[in-house]
């Protein structure tokens, strides 16, 4: 696993399919922040459903990003939209910070 990276696994025990999925996700998240940043994922399972809460701490502030889904293809897409929403935003106000 990435330096800076800590994922959990709360009730269930992923598949080593799962955890590799799980890890590539998100090293590819971390590869779209910038650089010295640090991501704590806890993944459980309620119900029949995964449930992910993200939290993510830059150099450019701190960002806390759950989701839900039933498949973890889903849980994936849904935390790489919601960074990625987070992450423009960061960018735009660091530009404008930049140009003041």
């Amino acid at each position: 696993m990435t330096q800076g990276i800590d994922i959990r696994y709360l009730g269930f025990h992923p598949s080593e399919w799962t955890q590799a999925y799980l890890d590539d996700a998100i090293s590819a998240l971390q590869e779209r922040l910038p650089f010295g940043s640090r991501i704590r994922a806890v993944i459980k399972r309620q119900d029949k459903m995964l449930v992910a809460q993200i939290d993510i701490l830059s150099k450019w502030g701190r960002c806390f990003v759950p989701a839900r889904a039933a498949r973890i293809t889903q849980l994936c897409s849904l935390v790489e939209q919601k960074v990625q929403r987070q992450t423009n935003r960061w960018r735009d106000r660091h530009r404008r910070n930049r140009s003041a």
